[in-house]
């Protein structure tokens, strides 16, 4: 019923935004830098691998309490926790929704974005084979468009039913 579905919505964002305001209050700003945000997930610029060497040493007692990273091997429920989904060396950030995020197979720092390879591509509306086969050019803001009849786009159709049941 829409009034479960509202205080679902409701909660989730209020745990989400407790998450980011406890990650802002614990997190060292000369360490971690929020980089994305969206509806339901965030991307930090991190100057360690591990997000526990970047808080601030008299948040350290808050972070532990408040423990907001799930544990997925842990004993513990990991509802309501935020999910470390993975570590990357780089991304390109088209708009919300739609980016591209690397890591590099060398392991040396400061390699061109040509030597890394792609991990993970997120496009909203798109299927992810077709997503993955873009360019990085169509995630880099600051690549303009070669004209109109050079712009990408895809196009999509699905047979879905109407009122009455029907598929047209």
């Amino acid at each position: 019923t829409l009034p479960r579905a509202v205080a679902v919505l409701s909660n989730s964002k209020r745990l989400f935004l407790g998450h980011l305001s406890l990650l802002f209050r614990c997190l060292d700003p000369r360490l971690a830098e929020i980089c994305y945000v969206d509806t339901d997930s965030c991307v930090w610029s991190l100057s360690h691998s591990k997000l526990e060497d970047c808080l601030l040493p008299e948040q350290r007692s808050l972070w532990n309490r408040m423990c907001p990273v799930a544990d997925e091997n842990g004993p513990v429920s990991c509802h309501g926790k935020l999910k470390l989904e993975g570590l990357f060396d780089g991304g390109l950030f088209k708009t919300m929704k739609i980016y591209r995020l690397f890591t590099n197979e060398d392991g040396g720092e400061g390699s061109a974005l040509a030597q890394w390879s792609v991990a993970y591509t997120r496009c909203k509306g798109i299927s992810r084979g077709a997503a993955e086969n873009m360019p990085d050019s169509v995630f880099d803001p600051l690549v303009p468009p070669e004209g109109e009849a050079h712009r990408l786009a895809f196009y999509r159709q699905a047979l879905r039913p109407t009122r009455s049941g029907e598929i047209k």
